[in-house]
């Protein structure tokens, strides 16, 4: 199938806000996203409809998919991802 994944520039920077081994987690997770990623993740609901989520450790990445893109829009440790809920 193969989807093409893309990460907004405000959820690159919060990678590159994380460690190096957070980095790593995340960028594994986000490699399940290219091919399956409505497996991996769960769609959300309220506010954030339209969103999907992707844990990682501590970590929820969030992304859309549209057609066969998935768009990484914000990637949030969870105590922070609560305050959208």
């Amino acid at each position: 199938m193969g989807f093409s994944v893309g990460v907004k520039e405000s959820a690159e920077e919060e990678i590159k806000n994380l460690d190096g081994d957070k980095q790593t987690e995340i960028f594994a997770q986000l490699e399940k996203l290219e091919d399956f990623p409505k497996k991996y993740g769960k769609p959300l609901r309220g506010q954030l409809n339209g969103l999907w989520q992707l844990r990682s450790g501590k970590y929820r990445i969030w992304y859309t998919i549209e057609d066969e893109t998935v768009e990484v829009r914000a990637v949030k440790h969870k105590e922070d991802a609560k305050e959208h809920y």
